[in-house]
């Protein structure tokens, strides 16, 4: 997981805590209280030095085991974390929050199965709300490192039923992603969207989305909205990532699903301004120039894509179909071929089919066509042999009769 899944796992991490500590008696203990608001301020060095001295003092105190485990995990020491949660769980192994510190010292670690054991183990002691979310939501986020999307999916669903922060539906989302429910994903990440209109990650999953579905969608009504709203999405990223490649990208893709031909290809020049080298963008200017019949247009940026991306079928597919436009059957079997060779399809063998026949036809029609030339400049040659004879003969009877 990227570092923003982790930074929202500590936040959820000190949630719980803080929930923790609001909830129980006041401390009557001048040392505990000092090392909690330590904690509570960000001054986790000095939290973890106070609740040191005190297990020092009292070797079965297992609160202060916990408080100094939480501390380490917030210096981004989970092994010295996770020796500590360990003695507080060996003194007190009845306490929720003391298996969930665990947990994530171990996800910290990226051993997120040892996490997803301990979070297990620790199921029957989440009794209450407050202790079932982070349980489903630390729980989840171990599934997706593990790649177990449907077991992310039903901890992390939990987790939004609770509370929908934005952090669980972004990891929801993408599991739904993952398994390829771009149709389940949508409404997540709107939902994330929503809540965090100024997350560019959010906008830019939520456009994802909408575009796998705008791509799967049969009905032409349902095509144009979804690509409509992707640009929508793709939009907000953009003026939150200005000046950012994959934003313009971003954009072009939905701009070409939504029909916007312009805005797609003002798009794809900016990525290529800035990236010249995007071979997918350079794919996708060729697919926007092909939407409006510019052929040699189209079959110029291609040819660079090819090159760009010796391995991008779609490149070539559609490098073939521009030089099918313009009859140019041989390259296009050609650039057909290649596509075939990387990804096979039905469509480009039939697409290759279609340009031999016509070839063939071509070349047939080119061979009549020669015959016919021919025949008619022998009939042509005939003909004035013929009228340059009849000349002759009749110029020589009238030079006879003059004779006579």
């Amino acid at each position: 997981m990227n570092g923003n899944g982790r930074h929202h796992r500590r936040i959820a991490a000190l949630t719980t805590l803080l929930a923790f500590l609001l909830g129980a008696a006041v401390w009557a203990n001048d040392d505990l209280n000092q090392g909690l608001e330590y904690f509570k301020t960000g001054k986790y060095a000095e939290a973890a030095a106070k609740f040191q001295t005190m297990v020092d003092g009292s070797p079965n105190y297992d609160f202060g085991y916990f408080m100094l485990g939480l501390s380490y995990l917030q210096l981004g020491k989970p092994r010295d974390a996770e020796g500590s949660l360990l003695k507080a769980i060996e003194i007190n192994g009845n306490k929720f929050e003391y298996h969930h510190g665990l947990a994530k010292s171990y996800l910290e670690r990226k051993d997120a199965a040892k996490a997803v054991a301990t979070l297990r183990t620790a199921e029957p002691l989440a009794t209450t709300t407050q202790q079932k979310f982070p349980l489903y939501s630390l729980r989840g986020f171990a599934y997706v490192e593990l790649e177990k999307w449907s077991e992310a999916i039903d901890d992390l669903d939990k987790a939004r039923a609770i509370s929908p922060q934005s952090s669980i539906l972004v990891q929801l989302g993408r599991a739904y992603m993952s398994l390829g429910y771009a149709d389940k994903a949508t409404p997540v990440f709107r939902q994330a969207a929503q809540a965090s209109p100024g997350d560019s990650q959010v906008n830019e999953l939520l456009a994802q989305s909408l575009l796998d579905m705008g791509a799967e969608a049969a009905d032409d009504a349902a095509k144009k909205a979804l690509y409509a709203e992707a640009l929508q999405a793709a939009d907000r990223v953009v003026k939150l990532k200005p000046n950012d490649h994959q934003s313009y990208n971003l954009v072009g893709r939905a701009a070409l699903g939504a029909k916007d031909y312009p805005k797609a290809e003002q798009s794809f020049r900016k990525v290529l301004a800035q990236k010249p080298d995007y071979c997918w963008a350079m794919a996708n200017l060729g697919k926007t120039y092909l939407a409006q019949a510019r052929w040699a247009d189209a079959e110029s940026i291609l040819v660079d894509a090819t090159k760009c991306a010796p391995r991008l079928g779609v490149a070539f597919e559609s490098l073939g179909f521009a030089q099918q436009k313009q009859k140019k059957l041989a390259d296009a079997i050609r650039s057909y071929e290649a596509a075939q060779s990387i990804k096979p399809s039905n469509a480009v063998a039939r697409a290759i089919t279609a340009c031999k026949e016509n070839l063939d036809i071509a070349a047939f029609n080119e061979q009549v066509a020669t015959e016919e030339a021919k025949a008619d400049a022998a009939e042509a040659q005939a003909k004035k042999e013929y009228e340059e004879a009849l000349k002759k003969q009749q110029e020589w009877e009238k030079k006879r009769e003059r004779d006579d």
